[in-house]
């Protein structure tokens, strides 16, 4: 045997193994990073703030994001009512980047309910629905448990697993080639 060929045999497991070694970081990173490019947007906060009491109706409702909402005809919708179902929301809503705009009109007392309904920049829906007071605390009957989140129902979790079972598919395969290759080589 020659020397080019003991140093030729020699360094093959070395580049097997750092060749796997960078698959398996790029596996991690892609499925590691997976479930925060999935994530949809979500609510950062309101004015009126879920639960809270105001005077009087505002003119608007204001709704932050942890994202820029889709801003197309119809990606954000509004419901916007007090208990007899009476309607605040007037007009289209406004989308400006993470911030979504809704005028109200009307007088209202008592508790309102926002039902909210967005685009969010991943192209999925996103919906809850919260409550606030308007009124005098003296004015106004003590409202029930906050609202919980209403979610939408779609969820990452299909397509991180389908991710992850895809790529420890292909890692398989690439091990299964790699050792297919050394053994023919090594005979």
């Amino acid at each position: 045997m020659s020397v080019s060929e003991s140093i030729s045999r020699a360094s093959r497991p070395s580049r097997f193994i750092t060749a796997l070694l960078a698959f398996l970081l790029g596996a991690f990173l892609a499925v590691g990073v997976a479930p925060a490019a999935l994530a949809h947007d979500e609510l950062l906060g309101s004015d009126p703030a879920a639960g809270s009491s105001v005077d009087a109706l505002p003119a608007e409702i204001v709704l932050n994001f942890s994202g820029p909402v889709l801003n197309e005809e119809g990606s954000a919708e509004f419901s916007v009512t007090d208990s007899a179902g009476t309607e605040f929301a007037a007009g289209a809503p406004v989308i400006d980047g993470a911030r979504v705009t809704q005028p109200l009109e009307g007088d209202a007392e008592g508790t309102v309910t926002v039902a909210w309904k967005i685009v969010s920049s991943d192209g999925h829906p996103v919906s809850e629905t919260f409550n606030f007071t308007v009124g005098t605390a003296a004015d106004v009957e003590p409202s029930s448990a906050p609202e919980s989140p209403e979610s939408d129902g779609a969820s990452p979790w299909p397509i991180i697993l389908g991710g992850g079972l895809v790529t420890l598919l292909a890692a398989g395969a690439v091990l299964a080639i790699a050792l297919r290759k050394r053994g023919r080589t090594n005979s």
